[in-house]
């Protein structure tokens, strides 16, 4: 708590001293895989929040230049291209995928990413607690993570022996998280079984149906994404349990998801702009931070509709249902 007041104030004398000055605004990029409408503005309006906490002032201390995705790798590329070419001071980037396509581009703008996946592993920073280049932020989902999605399928149908993965097998990290995935399906006497999905489109929904999976591990990219729709009827036809890493895949209809909150994640890319910034740090020194919060979801309906039985013990770790 008192770093994060020691870091407001910081924002705060910066903010008062660039309206003295007659500085000009600092230019913020903002690159998304999402769209405008499916998680972009929100995420938005929490870092334009938590920037407001630190006595920044959209319009006034800072502009941004936002470039949306919309789950398209061309889009994705040439966003970043624009970015790049407008020098902003500094790029808030979600997700791995977006992180990829600016570090391409530029070695010298500052880069914060947000809910990125084994940045270390997939050789995108030197280390977490040091990086030693212009990426810095936090990740998503730490590779264990993989193995407790496992668990909570288990926990919600304890008869299951089949689970399909739904992924795409070339996102940054995938092959991290997949041990743990197999480790705890081992454990709890799961065979996993994979269905790749490398791009928008590619998904083979004859593939999934001869697999006649007891249930579903979807894990959220946006080629994955755009299957949604040919997903949840599936599952919901079939009554299969399902769990997937948005809390966009739940309200589709999904059973549950987990992933980090998101609130942390942006007090973090806050406070680490500011810091940029204010030239008091660079993305070199500030660590990679790992979630310590997360977010467990329940579509209630769902959950009726397929006739599964709702533990105490779920329900206790449930943090928001979807009636």
């Amino acid at each position: 708590m008192k770093r994060r007041i020691v870091l407001a104030a910081a924002g705060c004398a910066l903010a008062a001293r660039a309206q003295v000055g007659g500085q000009r605004p600092f230019r913020i990029g903002f690159l998304t895989q999402n769209t405008r409408e499916a998680g972009g503005n929100i995420i938005l309006e929490t870092f334009i929040r938590q920037m407001r906490l630190r006595g920044f002032e959209q319009g006034r201390d800072y502009v941004i230049e936002p470039r949306f995705g919309n789950r398209d790798a061309d889009l994705i590329a040439a966003g970043a291209r624009e970015l790049v070419a407008l020098n902003p001071d500094v790029v808030l980037a979600g997700a791995s995928v977006t992180v990829v396509a600016l570090l391409q581009l530029t070695r010298t703008i500052p880069i914060v990413g947000v809910a990125m996946t084994t940045p270390v592993e997939a050789g995108l920073a030197q280390s977490y607690a040091r990086p030693g280049g212009n990426l810095t932020g936090c990740t998503f989902n730490q590779p264990e993570f993989a193995g407790k999605m496992v668990d909570f399928l288990k926990i919600v149908a304890p008869r299951i022996a089949h689970v399909a993965v739904i992924r795409n097998p070339t996102f940054p990290g995938m092959s991290h998280h997949t041990p743990y995935a197999e480790r705890a399906a081992a454990q709890l006497g799961v065979t996993l079984h994979y269905v790749e999905v490398p791009k928008a489109g590619a998904l083979r929904m004859a593939e999934l149906e001869r697999m006649s999976p007891d249930a579903l591990l979807v894990a959220h990219e946006y080629a994955v994404f755009s299957h949604y729709p040919e997903l949840v009827p599936f599952a919901m036809a079939r009554k299969l349990p399902s769990i997937g890493t948005s809390i966009e895949f739940t309200r589709a209809g999904g059973l549950l998801s987990l992933f980090a909150d998101n609130e942390q994640q942006f007090v973090i890319a806050a406070d680490y702009v500011t810091r940029i910034l204010s030239k008091t740090a660079t993305p070199a020194t500030l660590p990679i931070q790992e979630p310590t919060k997360h977010w467990l979801v329940l579509n209630r309906r769902t959950a009726d509709a397929i006739k599964v039985t709702l533990s105490h013990e779920l329900l206790l770790r449930v943090n928001e249902t979807i009636t």
